[in-house]
């Protein structure tokens, strides 16, 4: 045992351990000791190379928010710092691409209007003129096309490389006046895409609308401060929301925010109001603990957490369809489609995939996250999907054929987009063929985007109301 340590055997004679032997244990305990402080230094020397290693993949905001590859690490900080800069920038400067809107949160910049009857002062829209060069009613025998959207529809590209641009090219090849007004903007979830068409696009008299589908949008329904769900973008901007209120949906935060309250609102976010609106913001992650002031017990951690399978199963909850997220969602997307009927117009939606959720089709790996939602969208709206278009498109190359660095689609990838609606607009007998007149009043008889027997055919028109 151990006290044999301290005990020898007299020379002398056999039997117990009777004489101590301090020397061999003291010598023992300093081996022990020693390789124990070899251990603990060869420990600490790996932890320091560490987190010097995570210092420099590691980056840091201006609040002390720390990400890695889009990771978010413990503790997360108030994006207030950043909220300032971006005020500083907007007061500076009275040329920013969007501006404060108290019914959508942000919109675009106004534009000056021909003054006339025929013409709206409205937000700019993309699209092959300058906005005031369209009149409210389209000219005679033409296709009045409008998108809806966020940015995977406003496009990252020269106007001329964007889907609409394109898609108004290849409907007029085929011999169809047509004129495509593009009212996505970036940032934008469904509830914005919807609330814009109910402020502008029913003004302009569409013969179709059509609205782009990218899958994390559901989750911005889910927002109120733009900060707090991106803690690194441009927009210092809150926007409404849709609860659901009964058998209704309610609208929250309207008027929206102003930016320049949102400063004291993030300083006493606990008091807010409507905190309990804001989805992306948890208390928990923002507490601050000894452990978490380094980077490696912050990364280990945060690292664990996106993988494990109860992060995963959050993730494909968003687009369950009988989840709370992407049913809210599709309710959104039932009263837009309900209106855009009323209006006399179709309603489509196409289908705008991010690089992750192309890579099951190019690379044969990746998780189809949303494959339940895209289903239902298809079963009630006829979903458009891009995928054959892009697998034509991206040609060897592949996936990298398709997109920007930003993550957005490129001229190539736009092109694919522009074709699969090009597509669907024959399917549907949009292009020659038959006279407008004889399409719209087709249209309008049947209601349903697809045919008749749609399910977003028989749907009612549920009632909105905003809460201040």
């Amino acid at each position: 045992g151990f006290h044999e340590l301290f005990m020898t055997r007299n020379p002398d004679q056999a039997g117990p351990l009777i004489v101590p032997n301090f020397k061999a244990g003291f010598q023992m305990v300093l081996r022990v000791l020693s390789r124990l402080l070899v251990m603990l230094f060869g420990l600490a020397l790996g932890l320091g190379f560490c987190e010097l290693a995570l210092s420099v993949v590691v980056r840091s905001d201006a609040d002390g928010n720390r990400t890695y590859r889009g990771i978010r690490l413990k503790p997360f900080a108030l994006p207030q710092r950043r909220l300032a800069q971006l005020l500083d920038q907007l007061h500076a400067s009275n040329a920013s691409a969007v501006v404060y809107s108290p019914e959508l949160g942000w919109d675009s910049r106004p534009v000056v209007a021909i003054a006339g009857a025929d013409t709206l002062l409205t937000p700019g829209f993309r699209a092959r003129r300058s906005p005031e060069q369209y009149a409210l009613a389209a000219p005679n025998d033409t296709l009045r096309i409008l998108l809806f959207g966020d940015s995977f529809t406003a496009c990252a590209t020269p106007e001329t490389e964007t889907w609409g641009h394109v898609l108004e090219d290849v409907v007029r090849k085929r011999g169809r006046a047509v004129e495509v007004l593009n009212f996505g903007l970036g940032g934008y979830g469904i509830d914005q895409a919807y609330l814009r068409w109910r402020k502008y696009g029913q003004r302009y008299h569409p013969d179709v609308v059509v609205f782009g589908f990218q899958p994390e949008n559901v989750k911005r329904d889910l927002n109120l401060i733009r900060l707090i769900y991106t803690p690194d973008t441009g927009l210092p901007f809150s926007k409404p929301r849709f609860v659901r209120s009964g058998d209704s949906l309610e609208l929250v935060n309207v008027p929206a925010a102003p930016p320049e309250s949102l400063p004291a609102i993030l300083a006493h976010i606990d008091r807010w109001p409507l905190r309990q609106y804001e989805a992306f913001y948890n208390a928990a992650d923002y507490a601050d603990h000894p452990w978490l002031h380094g980077k490696l017990l912050p990364f280990t951690g945060a690292v664990l957490r996106t993988r494990s399978p109860h992060m995963r199963a959050q993730e494909r909850a968003y687009y369950d369809p009988a989840g709370s997220t992407a049913s809210l969602a599709l309710e959104i997307l039932k009263q837009f489609d309900t209106e855009v009927r009323a209006s006399g117009a179709q309603f489509m939606v196409i289908d705008l995939p991010r690089r992750e959720d192309l890579r099951p089709l190019f690379e044969g790996k990746g998780e189809k996250v949303y494959e339940e939602l895209r289903a239902e969208l298809r079963k009630r709206y006829g979903l458009i999907d891009p995928r054959p278009e892009f697998a034509a498109t991206a040609g060897e190359p592949g996936l990298k054929a398709l997109f920007q660095t930003d993550s957005h689609y490129n001229a190539r990838g736009n092109r694919a987009v522009a074709a699969a609606l090009a597509r669907v607009l024959e399917q549907r007998q949009w292009l020659p063929g038959q006279s407008l007149a004889a399409l719209n009043t087709a249209s309008r008889s049947s209601g349903a985007v697809n045919m008749a027997s749609s399910p977003a055919s028989s749907r009612g028109h549920s009632s909105i109301g905003r809460s201040q």
